[in-house]
């Protein structure tokens, strides 16, 4: 259960960072896989 919160809270932190960077609108197209990614997680965590 620790190891789900601790990956969690990185999601979390990938969120910030994906949402934090509108100032370089350069990171989404390179950043496009990590929004997937995250997205695919919470479709994890739904099922849950």
């Amino acid at each position: 259960m620790k190891h789900l919160f601790r990956l969690n809270t990185l999601i979390a932190a990938g969120l910030l960072a994906v949402c934090g960077s509108q100032a370089a609108p350069s990171f989404y197209t390179s950043g496009s896989n990590i929004k997937d990614a995250n997205d695919n997680t919470f479709v994890i965590r739904g099922m849950n």
